[in-house]
């Protein structure tokens, strides 16, 4: 079960990430950092978080949600592949594709800041590595 609240959240990540790259305005649009992989941390939040809500558009189509507590952080690395090349691809990479992975846990707390408030977390277990993806249409 946990798995699953991880995976949905990863899911809610990653849309959200892409969704402000691809909807943002041009004030916003400067504020985003180039696109990258990503390394995301299921994580304990101790701090008391209201839930909010929100409306969602993507490619996808619109839909509300209902904001709760974060438990997954996502934060930019570097990665090199061991053993093989990469697979060249042409169109720009404007979505993230998530795979699970299996690491060590880190014990270390953080303050972290964005659009919806202040938070604390802590103890980051690395679940999900994600990668900067095209998505052809049709």
């Amino acid at each position: 079960m946990r798995m699953l609240a991880a995976a949905v959240a990863a899911c809610a990540v990653v849309s959200a990430f892409v969704l402000g790259r691809t909807t943002a305005t041009q004030v916003a649009e400067a504020q985003v950092a180039p696109f990258s992989h990503f390394q995301c941390y299921q994580t304990n939040t101790p701090t008391t978080f209201k839930p909010i809500p929100v409306v969602l558009t993507d490619q996808f189509g619109t839909s509300k949600a209902l904001l709760q507590r974060p438990n997954l952080f996502c934060a930019p690395v570097r990665k090199q592949l061991v053993n093989t090349q990469p697979h060249p691809f042409k169109g720009a990479a404007d979505h993230l594709l998530c795979y699970p992975e299996e690491n060590a846990s880190k014990t270390l707390v953080r303050r972290v800041e964005n659009q919806l408030g202040i938070s604390m977390i802590r103890d980051l277990a690395p679940r999900w590595l994600c990668v900067p993806t095209h998505k052809y249409e049709g």
